[in-house]
């Protein structure tokens, strides 16, 4: 799934606000959370623990000041394709 979330405001530094943004659209456990490339650009990977012991991998990135979250299982059959999918994201500009 990929959400559109709040736009960052101008005064804050993307990392604080990709970490801001991550702890407040996700309460379950932090797993880890690793900075990365994504889409050509930084991304906040954060991998959660969900209430039936499931992870979840969740990225946060900008393009501009808009704000997106990529929500993924874990431990999914098809995390290979999900990952696959990622490594071609990017955003084009219309």
């Amino acid at each position: 799934m990929i959400e559109n979330l709040m736009d960052k405001p101008s005064d804050q530094s993307a990392r604080r606000w990709l970490d801001e943004v991550s702890r407040s659209t996700v309460l379950n456990p932090r797993v880890s959370a690793n900075w990365i490339r994504l889409a050509r650009t930084q991304a906040l990977e954060v991998v959660s623990r969900n209430g039936d012991a499931t992870e979840s991998e969740n990225f946060y990135l900008l393009h501009g000041s808009k704000t997106f979250a990529i929500r993924t299982p874990r431990n999914s059959p098809a995390r290979r394709l999900i990952q696959q999918m990622l490594s071609t994201f990017e955003f084009v500009d219309r």
